[in-house]
């Protein structure tokens, strides 16, 4: 075999086998699709919404004077007023609250701090629609006030929600032609018991029946 020949034969050889590398990398999954794959393998020390949540239990169903509410079956329930009531837990850790009038009125003393509390929190949040007719304008508004209050040796919070609704000739008036009242709260020792029990406070919130004339 003379010298060229040889050369030629040398040079085929390397473009094939470069020809045959390219290829064979070609098809190595690319960066993106392996970290699809890493992203989507659920970790070992992962922690599911399950585990921290409390079981789902049956209700029961507690009658006011002008409501209906649904509690855990495992809850005692205590009557706090002709339009109020409390649902404490089992270990005593949890206190589900709800105040629902005919219309308007108080609760009477749920709203304030007790001589053991101090307000962490208070914000209220307003919604003013208005409302045309023949006769003018009026304004549907609502106030929906967040409290927290926090046991002053640290022991519990209590936190509530007041939601004030009806009908004003202003949106900057207090004068409403007709109003309603409702207050639901949540006492709990800390905030690991807080979100052990918050899908259950949900759905006892959800569950209000106001009950007409």
């Amino acid at each position: 075999m003379n010298k060229s020949l040889l050369i030629g034969v040398v040079a085929i050889l390397v473009i094939g086998g470069g020809w045959w590398y390219f290829n064979q990398k070609s098809e190595v999954a690319p960066i993106e699709t392996v970290q699809e794959s890493t992203q989507t393998t659920p970790s070992k020390n992962t922690n599911t919404q399950a585990s921290q949540t409390a079981p789902v239990t049956s209700t029961k169903d507690y009658t006011g004077e002008w409501f209906k509410v649904s509690y855990p079956a495992n809850f005692s329930a205590k009557k706090e007023g002709p339009d109020e009531a409390s649902f404490t837990s089992p270990q005593g850790d949890v206190h589900f609250y709800v105040y629902s009038p005919q219309w308007s009125g108080d609760p009477v003393s749920y709203l304030n701090a007790l001589p053991t509390e101090k307000v962490e929190s208070d914000t209220s949040t307003p919604t003013i629609t208005p409302f045309t007719n023949q006769y003018g304008t009026t304004y549907d508004k609502k106030i929906t006030r967040y409290i927290t209050f926090v046991a002053k040796d640290g022991s519990y919070k209590r936190s509530l929600v007041s939601i004030t609704a009806g009908s004003v000739t202003s949106p900057d008036s207090e004068d409403y032609a007709s109003k309603t009242h409702m207050v639901f709260g949540i006492k709990y020792k800390d905030q690991v018991t807080y979100d052990t029990y918050l899908n259950q406070y949900l759905a006892f919130k959800k569950s209000l029946v106001q009950y007409a004339d």
